[in-house]
């Protein structure tokens, strides 16, 4: 689904005017536990952020229309960033100091996260749950940022395991020009290394960009039986048309990427052109919610509120489903060196069939990995 302006509007305001219309009191704002939110809600990269925030919000909405995280309303502030890296720095800046929010939530990409991380530190201020699986923001640990989606390498290792299976071994990638696709491209070299391969070819695209043409160029030549894309929504549909086209070899290369590429706004984009195109998702099937109690409950959720349901949609409700279960924990009257203590001992974490491990020097709660491809009635099969 694209979204309307009205709905974008809408979406990056706060998420709890629903609640508020159901509450049976009137909440003083001044007694919030405030969220701040970095994230491009609008621009090519916009429609991954506004799933997302869509399912946090049907769950931080519930919330509150329930008396909230100790008696007190969760408030979460939005604000757009553009996936520009200064951008998301500046915000951060201002949610910290002038909104003086608790946590920082949800923040979209690497390069845009890695500049607002300075900013984090210094204020000692939590980000949770960030939509990126860089290693550089896990390894070496980082006390101030806490993950509930997997890692790019745990990503890219999925990926070749099932191509390498299945007889896909020259395998090439498109990487986005920057530290995400940096850090995705050392993904994918790790996991064919371990296999005793080595990339077929290599060609990047720029950020927040369809430019795609030189890339397509520069790998068409080389032949790949297998071919991944480390790239977001709007750059990966221009180069699976572009790379379609070309030939009926090229049509039958298989194709596979990660989850920030935000499965259903490209199944959206790309109808049939995209049959076939494999893509790890670190949650649930979402359309197949039997074996997942969480993601039943996104669902329900979800149709009750007449929102459509998708793969960013329920990692935004596991995400806020998770950082209220640790606020419930904090000891006391939340504040930011409270919160920081409470995860670093919070331990486990059952969400209903998607369970969550914390530790002290351990900030990635799942390694949770599942390869899902467009096929089928709701346009995707496990």
């Amino acid at each position: 689904m694209v979204f309307s302006a009205s709905k974008r509007k809408l979406l990056s305001q706060s998420v709890t005017t629903f609640a508020a219309l159901q509450a049976p009191w009137v909440w003083g704002q001044a007694d919030d536990i405030k969220l701040g939110l970095s994230a491009p809600l609008s621009g090519p990269s916009s429609d991954i952020s506004h799933r997302f925030l869509s399912g946090a919000s049907l769950y931080f909405d519930r919330v509150n229309a329930q008396g909230g995280a100790q008696g007190r309303r969760i408030r979460l502030i939005s604000l757009d960033d553009g996936y520009q890296p200064e951008r998301c720095a500046a915000n951060t800046e201002h949610l910290l100091h002038t909104e003086g929010v608790l946590a920082l939530f949800g923040f979209f990409g690497t390069a845009t996260t890695q500049a607002a991380l300075p900013s984090i530190t210094k204020s000692s201020s939590m980000l949770f749950a960030p939509l990126t699986g860089a290693e550089s923001l896990r390894n070496p640990f980082i006390p101030n940022i806490w993950h509930v989606r997997a890692s790019y390498y745990e990503e890219a290792e999925s990926l070749i395991a099932q191509m390498t299976q299945v007889g896909i071994d020259r395998i090439a990638v498109v990487h986005q020009e920057d530290a995400f696709g940096t850090e995705g491209l050392e993904g994918v070299r790790r996991s064919l290394a371990r296999r005793g391969l080595a990339l077929a070819g290599v060609a990047g695209v720029p950020r927040n960009s369809t430019q795609v043409a030189s890339a397509v160029d520069a790998l068409k030549n080389t032949q790949p039986s297998g071919l991944v894309l480390l790239l977001t929504q709007a750059s990966a549909s221009a180069f699976i048309a572009a790379w379609r086209q070309q030939s009926l070899a090229h049509k039958a290369t298989a194709l596979r990427t990660i989850s920030v590429v935000d499965a259903n706004g490209l199944r959206e984009s790309l109808g049939e052109t995209g049959a076939g195109l494999g893509i790890s998702q670190v949650v649930p099937f979402p359309y197949d919610a039997r074996k997942a109690p969480v993601a039943a409950e996104y669902v329900d959720a979800a149709q009750d509120r007449k929102v459509p349901v998708s793969f960013a949609g329920l990692e935004g409700f596991i995400a806020a489903k998770a950082l209220t279960a640790i606020l419930r924990k904090v000891p006391g009257r939340p504040d930011r060196d409270r919160l920081l203590d409470t995860m670093k001992t919070i331990g486990s974490l059952d969400l209903g069939g998607f369970p969550l491990q914390f530790g002290p020097r351990q900030n990635s709660g799942s390694n949770f990995v599942e390869l899902v491809a467009f096929k089928g009635k709701q346009g995707f099969i496990r």
